[in-house]
């Protein structure tokens, strides 16, 4: 019956049955260390050849610190460290781009394309590629770039053209965003310049028509031309704030696409808003400031806290341990808060921030237009009063502060067209710290590696092969091999044994040669079944096949049984092929299968039945006379009635059983003993043979105690050695019967 268990640790059992099993794995390849060996010099030759015959290939190296350079003091103090070193995988990606390594080719000599002459032209970027390494030193800005090639100068060249490639191609991406903001200035100073000579011609005009209103540099009085050079000079400055909230809108989106640092913006557009952020940042805004004092005030409490316990506690008292280890967790996560929020504010700044500095952006655009409009429809409203009041006066003076605001307005472009000329010189720069250099010691194949690689694969080829030829290989070579199999114990392991006599107890060697140590095996598997958990009267023991010798065992052993004092009796239980009853010369004696098939109480049966033998507490059932139907005299309910009966006057019954393969009495007879011993010979049994034997034995829930090991070469020492064995001797005709007795009989004659 399975049952479902819960998984459970590993025990000192599991250990030892793994190093049972890497034990064994090793003796395997110790016998078959010519495969190992084999595989081992197989690998060394194809590395050899390799090795001869393989390109070799130089490598040239070179380092870059990436650092953000130029711009304003805004860019200076809103930029940090951290967002350059979170674009590092950016620039990675734009130094392996297509753009890039298009340039380096063009620039690379045709005398240093050595490593492109065998490829397609469609195929030299992904060539380009494969020999180039670009990575990024942990938590830095600085980036390594390497080539290998079959020249260590063409090395150094690529190298060298793939970084200058790269640097170009940075500060044109930086320059192009900036040329677009500088040509939207200079459209807006082309109108404005155009404006503003129309106004002044104007001016001058109206005022050489209008020379008498204007004989002293007194201001006018009209109160209505003083409310319209205010909104004049309103709507001049919401035209301004129109422009660059465009500007400005533009600028982000750019950045947006482009994936730049978005915080100046943030900064530029609300002072407030670039507040909130930097304190995100640096994690000193609202809630976050609290918490962090709060966890330094606790901090400072549980250091004062910990001082006091050590002076009265001790260093290891439980509670000196655990407030330790609240300190240590509470000063892990104050050094790691700043670069959590960094990463944080990474993140929003990629996720978020840009397409709501956007909208805002977009938002203050179209307010500002809004607002500019509104401002000069009012403008127009009151300039049109002024002028029904003044006209000539009001268009004068009107037209000269609109000269003015002119004026200032183009001075103002001239200056942001200035600022952004300036900002052509700003950007990422990246100069390298350690130089590409020409290395004439080949990088690929090198010996040390390429000799590590063929023995590893050597053993590895080796030892698959060996797990191959002992996974397929149907033989058990160890006890270990055999008791890791089965899950079983190796009860006791009995060598080969010389033939003593043909029948009787002087062929049994605890019996004619008590002191030898052949005699020894079986007082082992004597002392062993005593000792089991449970006590073991009424075994039985089977074997996997015929002539595995298991009547000599349970023979044997019920000698050793007897010898000790116990009271034994050795019952025959192998109706078919009698090998207990041969072996006390009892064939023609009434015994088992006269009990069962008799109509008498087993308590006047059974006795008439046993037969003394020379040695005092040892007592023989024979198997009777052959029935027709052995498994249903054994299935039926004499037999538990005479291993009762047996109980109350044996101390010990020893069942000799048929092998458990050949037919199912062994599982039948397994339902009326304590237990079941398993003979096996590894000389002969097939392992499979070997696992199908120990589970019919427990089918039916008898209890396989464990394993006698037969047949065993004495001048092997761990492993198994075989040779011809005697014991129990079927035929392959088991069950078949006269022909096969006068076989049995011819063979001790000739003895």
């Amino acid at each position: 019956m399975s049952h479902l268990e819960l998984p459970q640790e590993p025990t000192q059992g599991d250990s030892i049955d793994l190093l049972g099993a890497v034990v064994r794995f090793y003796r395997s390849a110790l016998r078959r260390k010519k495969i190992v060996i084999s595989c081992v010099l197989m690998t060394s030759t194809l590395a050899a050849v390799y090795f001869v015959t393989a390109t070799r290939l130089y490598q040239s190296r070179a380092e870059l610190i990436v650092l953000s350079t130029g711009g304003d003091v805004v860019d200076h103090e809103g930029r940090s460290k951290s967002s350059v070193a979170a674009q590092m995988p950016n620039f990675e990606r734009v130094l392996q781009s297509d753009r890039v390594l298009k340039q380096a080719l063009i620039r690379l000599p045709e005398e240093h394309r050595l490593d492109f002459h065998e490829v397609t032209a469609d195929r030299w970027l992904e060539h380009f590629r494969s020999r180039m390494s670009v990575s990024t030193l942990r938590n830095t800005n600085v980036m390594s770039v390497s080539f290998r090639s079959v020249s260590p100068e063409t090395a150094y060249i690529v190298v060298d053209a793939l970084i200058d490639s790269y640097l170009r191609f940075m500060n044109s991406m930086h320059q192009d965003t900036t040329q677009d903001q500088l040509r939207i200035l200079l459209d807006e100073k082309s109108k404005a310049e155009h404006e503003l000579r129309e106004k002044e011609q104007h001016l001058l005009t109206l005022k050489r028509e209008s020379q008498v209103l204007f004989g002293t540099d007194e201001q006018p009085t009209n109160i209505l031309t003083a409310r319209v050079i205010e909104l004049n000079n309103a709507y001049i400055e919401a035209k301004k704030q129109t422009m660059s909230a465009k500007a400005m809108w533009i600028e982000i989106e750019r950045a947006v696409e482009n994936g730049e640092d978005l915080q100046e913006f943030a900064i530029r557009m609300s002072e407030s808003l670039g507040t909130k952020l930097l304190e995100t940042v640096v994690g000193v805004g609202g809630d976050s400031s609290y918490i962090v004092s709060q966890m330094q005030r606790d901090l400072l409490e549980a250091r004062s806290e910990l001082n006091v316990k050590r002076e009265t506690l001790g260093e290891n008292h439980p509670a000196v341990k655990q407030l330790q280890e609240r300190i240590r967790a509470a000063e892990g996560w104050l050094e790691s808060r700043p670069a959590r929020m960094s990463e944080a504010m990474a993140d929003v700044s990629q996720r978020e921030l840009g397409p709501r500095l956007a909208n805002i952006a977009a938002r203050q655009y179209q307010v500002a237009l809004a607002q500019e409009k509104e401002i000069f429809s009012q403008y127009l409203e009151e300039r049109d009063a002024a002028l029904e009041i003044g006209q000539q006066l009001a268009q004068v003076e009107l037209l000269q502060n609109e000269v003015q605001n002119l004026r200032t307005h183009y001075s103002y472009l001239l200056e942001s067209i200035k600022a952004k000329s300036l900002a052509k010189e700003s950007g990422i720069s990246a100069k390298p710290i350690t130089p590409p250099s020409i290395d004439h010691r080949p990088v690929t194949p090198k010996l040390s590696l390429t000799c590590l690689m063929a023995l590893a694969s050597g053993l590895t080829l080796g030892g698959l092969g060996v797990y191959i030829l002992d996974f397929f290989d149907d033989r058990f070579h160890s006890p270990d091999d055999l008791r890791l199999t089965l899950g079983t114990q190796i009860l006791a392991m009995v060598r080969r044994l010389a033939p003593l006599a043909d029948s009787g107890l002087q062929s049994l060697y605890p019996f004619a040669r008590p002191n030898s140590l052949e005699s020894e095996a079986f007082r082992t598997l004597r002392t062993a079944i005593d000792f089991a958990p449970e006590e073991m009267r009424r075994l039985t023991i089977s074997s996997t096949e015929p002539s595995d010798g298991k009547t000599t065992i349970v023979a044997s052993l019920g000698v050793a049984y007897a010898q000790a004092g116990k009271r034994t009796l050795l019952i025959d239980g192998d109706m078919r092929r009698p090998g207990a009853t041969r072996l006390f010369d009892l064939v023609s004696k009434p015994g088992l299968s006269t009990i069962l098939r008799d109509s008498e109480s087993i308590e006047k049966s059974a006795p008439n039945r046993i037969v003394k033998t020379h040695l005092e507490k040892l007592h023989v059932l024979p198997a009777g006379p052959r029935p027709v139907n052995p498994v249903e005299l054994l299935a039926g309910e004499r037999l538990s009635e005479l291993i009762s009966w047996a109980e109350g006057h044996y101390d010990q019954i020893l069942i000799d059983a048929p092998p458990s393969l050949a037919v199912a009495d062994v599982q039948v007879i397994g339902r009326v003993v304590d237990a079941a011993v398993l003979v096996v010979r590894p000389d002969r049994n097939r392992r499979k043979m070997v696992i199908r034997a120990a589970e019919s034995l427990t089918a039916l829930g008898c209890q396989l105690l464990g394993v006698v090991v037969n047949h065993v070469d004495s001048k092997n020492g761990g492993d198994y050695g075989y040779g011809y064995g005697y014991g129990y001797s079927y035929g392959d005709g088991y069950g078949h019967d006269e022909a096969q007795e006068a076989h049995e009989a011819s063979l001790r004659a000739a003895a």
